[in-house]
């Protein structure tokens, strides 16, 4: 219950925060509005997940699906390497890793994967506030 407090208001803005600049990018790089969405979804919530049940949603075609999916994995297999080390060089504690990584990272396998190379600290919160943000 504490982790999860002390992520929702984190888990809160960065989904509105996510949404806004997704839709605003998508814009500046004149991506289809449907892609730019499920991109912005992926990201904001939770990686394929998010992707799937907002395609149905919005009528996505196969390549706008595919391509969102693809950009948000891809991301997250960089994330499973850069974000330790960024977190590191950085000296970010246990606290501050495990709230970056699970609202920075889209899935939640990737989130595990990432907070588990930190610190068992950082992987038992994580898992916490990542599960509250897909809820």
């Amino acid at each position: 219950m504490k982790a999860g407090k002390e992520g929702i208001v984190f888990t809160i803005v960065s989904i509105i925060g996510t949404l806004v600049i997704g839709y605003l990018m998508g814009k500046f790089l004149k991506i289809d509005k449907k892609s730019s969405y499920l991109i912005s979804a992926g990201t904001a919530i939770c990686g394929g997940s998010a992707i799937a049940a907002n395609s149905q949603v919005i009528k996505a075609e196969e390549k706008q699906i595919s391509v969102a999916l693809g950009m948000v994995f891809i991301l997250n297999s960089i994330a499973l390497f850069i974000f330790p080390i960024i977190g590191h060089a950085l000296n970010l504690s246990q606290t501050q890793f495990r709230l970056w990584s699970a609202i920075a990272i889209h899935d939640t396998s990737s989130v595990l994967g990432t907070a588990s190379k930190y610190g068992t600290q950082a992987l038992e919160v994580a898992t916490t506030v990542k599960l509250v943000n897909v809820i």
